[in-house]
């Protein structure tokens, strides 16, 4: 029984400690993660289909990102540049809510669910970091916006 509690007090403190406002993910008191609100600085990476080698993609440039919102709604507005100097116009990207919420992983998808039919929009938060996954199809943009940490004090 002791080392069952001890088990669980290593856990919850590895988890409670991943997790931080630097990388923009929290977690409440049931030990479930959710995006904390905040202003960050991310990666942007091409959203791979298939067995590609995730390790080793290829930075395609980085975000602004500004998250508000509660723990069961988000809005993010979102600017893009390019590691070749252009930027996009500043994006309120389409309002998400809570999808499903564990110990393991939380995911946001838009409250407009006519959106999930030919594009994807979701925030994904885990223990070490949040994404914002951007999939809007064949001819579209497919990003992954990752690595993100907060730029506030």
């Amino acid at each position: 029984m002791l080392k069952v509690i001890a088990c669980i007090a290593i856990l919850l403190t590895s988890m409670s400690a991943i997790a931080d406002k630097n990388n923009g993910v929290g977690v409440d008191t049931q030990m479930k993660y959710y995006a904390i609100n905040g202003a960050y600085k991310c990666l942007v990476f091409p959203f791979l289909k298939g067995e590609e080698q995730v390790l080793d993609m290829e930075v395609l440039g980085s975000a602004a990102m500004l998250i508000t919102g509660d723990n069961d709604n988000k809005n993010i507005i979102m600017q893009i540049f390019t590691t070749s100097g252009e930027q996009t116009k500043m994006t309120l990207m389409p309002p998400l809510r809570l999808y499903r919420s564990s110990s393991a992983l939380t995911s946001y998808m838009p409250i407009d669910k006519k959106l999930n039919k030919n594009r994807t929009y979701s925030l994904i938060v885990k223990a070490s970091q949040m994404a914002y996954v951007i999939n809007q199809g064949e001819n579209g943009m497919n990003i992954i916006i990752d690595h993100c940490e907060s730029v506030e004090d």
